[in-house]
């Protein structure tokens, strides 16, 4: 094929030939882009009409608002230790086999919380799960940039975005006509069913995508992204980046502050997070158009922006009305910020390593992020229920300070197209087009 006589330069002058993603552009390669965020798309809607209350149904199981936070603490190191070994896993083994074997014990372990009890218990099955998604990440990052040309890397991750956001939205509403006939034992007895339904789908419609390789000597490749500079700024970024979620729309806190400060009910929570997402769904394929025209640093810098705004916000917030509209908010400036953020990184760790460089950005900013919930439940302590935000606010600051030191860093600036790996996967287009 002539495809395979396009090489990536800058890894052919260290003696190791990158052969470009074989379905990068192809009809396969579109499928994935569909396939994946679609099959994520069902099992995230099951797990979402339960999790929402999570920090409700640990409260019932006896745990403290502390333990709460020192919970998801868990479940965020958990979900980044395992990232570096599911990068080498992706890089050796493949992306597929990354993706699909722990949406099956993800399966299993969900049917066996159903029936635990004890909010101990609980816990340490979740944070297993969180290790397994930890270990798909690097795969699922990898094989979404390499399914598509590097130009068209944003929106790939806009339609990955799409999906998520489009089940973020569903599950709650789901659930808050669920949870209260069902429980929310049935419910994630269900989702374990789902994934068991998805591992299947998975096997049969995923393409694998790891490019090939072909030594002339033994010289290893270095690839872009260990530069010293961007490596440090990136590392930095995705630091700040990552902490915010777990204190906003994805952590335990604004469940709790809307029962206990907004004096919303269960049901109500569940109904505010179903709505606030919509605009974020509704934005994303823009929001991928976005990043490739302008530049994934730009869009990381207005969606922090935005955020910043939607936390001072929430903060007043005392109703449901007032609440979805902060939410509304939340949800739709951090998915400018997420998307970006996505293009960003899988642009600058190049085709030579990829899975082991998400692997090992992921695990250190996993880390960092991790102490978060166990630092927001802290300063919930001693500073109130608005605390958590504040630190919030403060990340946000804080990547927008870092942005400017990912200047001149390959991969890092302009739109996606201008990524280490564009000259190799561009050719490729173009010998397969030469083909026709």
């Amino acid at each position: 094929m002539a495809g395979e006589r396009h090489h990536q330069s800058g890894a052919a002058g260290n003696g190791l030939l990158i052969d470009p993603a074989p379905v990068a552009g192809t009809a396969a390669g579109w499928r994935n882009v569909w396939a994946l965020p679609g099959s994520t798309a069902v099992v995230v809607a099951v797990i979402y009409t339960w999790q929402r209350v999570l920090p409700l149904i640990l409260r019932e199981q006896g745990a403290s608002d502390f333990e709460i936070g020192l919970s998801f603490t868990l479940f965020t190191i958990a979900s980044a230790l395992p990232q570096l070994l599911g990068g080498i896993l992706a890089d050796r083994a493949g992306r597929k086999p990354v993706i699909v074997i722990p949406t099956a014990l993800a399966g299993i372990i969900y049917l066996a919380i159903a029936w635990s009890r004890g909010w101990v218990l609980i816990v340490v099955l979740l944070a297993l799960i969180s290790a397994l998604s930890a270990i798909q990440m690097p795969g699922f990052v990898s094989l979404t940039a390499e399914s598509v040309p590097a130009r068209q890397r944003g929106l790939a991750f806009a339609i990955f975005q799409l999906f998520i956001g489009l089940s973020v939205a569903v599950g709650p509403a789901v659930g808050g006509l669920l949870l209260p006939v069902a429980g929310p034992r049935w419910l994630i007895a269900a989702t374990g069913l789902s994934f068991l339904v998805i591992y299947v789908v998975r096997q049969a419609y995923l393409v694998e995508t790891r490019p090939r390789r072909r030594a002339e000597h033994h010289a290893a490749a270095r690839p872009a992204a260990f530069d010293k500079k961007g490596l440090l700024a990136l590392l930095a970024l995705g630091s700040a980046v990552t902490c915010v979620p777990v204190l906003t729309v994805w952590g335990p806190f604004i469940p709790m502050f809307a029962a206990d400060v907004a004096g919303l009910t269960a049901q109500q929570i569940n109904y505010a997070f179903a709505i606030a997402p919509l605009p974020a769904v509704a934005i994303s394929v823009w929001a991928g158009r976005l990043v490739d025209t302008w530049g994934p640093q730009r869009v990381v810098a207005l969606g922090m922006i935005g955020h910043v705004v939607a936390l001072a916000l929430w903060v007043m917030v005392r109703g449901w009305w007032l609440a979805v509209l902060a939410l509304l908010l939340a949800y739709t400036t951090y998915q400018l910020a997420v998307i970006a953020y996505d293009t960003l990184r899988a642009s600058m760790a190049g085709d030579e390593a990829r899975g082991r460089v998400l692997g090992a950005l992921g695990t250190a900013t996993g880390i960092v992020s991790g102490l978060a919930p166990t630092a927001g439940a802290a300063l919930m302590q001693v500073f109130g229920p608005t605390a958590p935000y504040w630190l919030a606010g403060a990340a946000c600051v804080a990547s927008l300070a870092l942005l400017p030191l990912l200047r001149g860093v390959s991969g890092a600036s302009g739109p996606a197209a201008a990524d280490p790996g564009a000259a190799g996967a561009a050719g490729a287009a173009a010998a397969r087009e030469g083909d026709k």
